[in-house]
């Protein structure tokens, strides 16, 4: 479970929903670590304004370094055909939990990834 609340009365501005959702959608852009690299745009630059933005975009970071560890996890399976499903598992159950994420954002409503490890926030 989060430590944080399901809806956040402050997040009813359309502008704090939006950035909220950039810094889950952003990590489906096509850039080397992209996948970082929004979320932590999100910081930057709403992180001080909007309590809302900034914990949506800690819990894409985290969820996404989650994402990567798990990569990592994998390639050794990789020599015994495991770690290909196990690749495609996780590839796939990540741009689900994002888009469910993304859209509860823009809802003003916040996600808790399961089996994110907590790094930030």
């Amino acid at each position: 479970m989060s430590d944080y609340p399901d809806t956040f009365p402050e997040a009813q501005d359309g502008d704090d929903r939006l950035w909220g959702a950039i810094a889950h959608f952003s990590t489906f852009l096509p850039l080397p670590l992209f996948n970082l690299l929004g979320p932590i745009i999100v910081l930057l630059a709403k992180g001080d304004d909007s309590y809302f933005a900034k914990r949506q975009a800690y819990s894409a970071l985290n969820f996404q370094l989650t994402v990567i560890l798990a990569y990592i996890v994998c390639i050794p399976f990789v020599l015994i055909v495991i770690g290909i499903p196990m690749m495609w598992f996780v590839g796939l159950s990540s741009v689900v939990l994002v888009c469910i994420a993304g859209i509860k954002a823009l809802d003003g409503r916040t996600f808790s990834y399961p089996f994110s490890i907590q790094f930030f926030g």
